[in-house]
């Protein structure tokens, strides 16, 4: 008889499932950022020469009279 008293009334309902709740998938294995392009340093400025020669300016003038061709 007394078994009878400890039965449940109601039957016992089950815990509730847990479902196993996976965790948030990783993020994509974030990179750092790639390395930004290799900075190379400004490029030697153009080898500046130094202003070129002035044309040497004819010491002798042409002989007086009509334009000569050779001048």
């Amino acid at each position: 008889m007394s078994s009878q008293h400890q039965q449940c009334k109601q039957p016992c309902q089950p815990p509730p499932v847990c479902l196993p709740k996976c965790p948030d998938p990783c993020p994509p294995a974030k990179c750092p950022d790639p390395c930004p392009p290799i900075k190379c340093p400004d490029p030697c400025p153009p080898i500046k020469c130094p202003d070129p020669c002035l044309p040497q300016q004819c010491k002798q003038k042409c002989p007086p009279g009509p334009p000569a061709h050779h001048c």
